[in-house]
C-alpha cells in the first residue's frame, strides 16, 4: 500500500465524518472539514509511487478536486470550474491508461 493509498483511506473516512457532521453536529463541522482538508493537502503533496503512478495520480486529482469544490463520487468527476478543467482531462487519460494496462 502506497503512502497516498493510506492517506486516501483516511481521506475517505474524513469525508464520511464531514457528511455525518453536516447532518447533525454543527459545532464540530469546522473541525472535520479542517481534518479532511489537511489530509487532502497531504495527498496532493505526496509523491506518486514511481512503479505504479496512475492510481496514486488519480487519488491526487480527486483530493485536489475536493479541495476546489468537486463532490464525490470522484471516479465519475467530469466537469469543474475553468481553472481545474485540465485535471478533468488528465484524470480521464489516466483512467483510460489504467484500463488499457490491465
Amino acid at each position: 500500500m502506497t503512502k497516498i493509498t493510506t492517506l486516501y483511506t483516511k481521506f475517505e473516512k474524513a469525508l464520511a465524518a464531514v457528511d455525518k457532521t453536516a447532518k447533525g453536529d454543527e459545532d464540530n463541522f469546522d473541525a472535520v472539514i479542517d481534518k479532511a482538508s489537511d489530509i487532502a493537502d497531504r495527498i496532493v503533496e505526496a509523491p506518486a509511487d514511481p512503479k505504479n503512478p496512475i492510481p496514486d495520480m488519480l487519488m491526487k486529482i480527486a483530493a485536489h478536486g475536493w479541495l476546489n469544490g468537486a463532490l464525490p463520487p470522484f471516479d465519475r468527476w467530469t466537469e469543474c470550474d475553468f481553472d481545474n478543467r485540465c485535471l478533468v482531462s488528465i484524470r480521464a487519460d489516466l483512467q483510460m491508461m489504467m484500463i488499457q494496462a490491465r
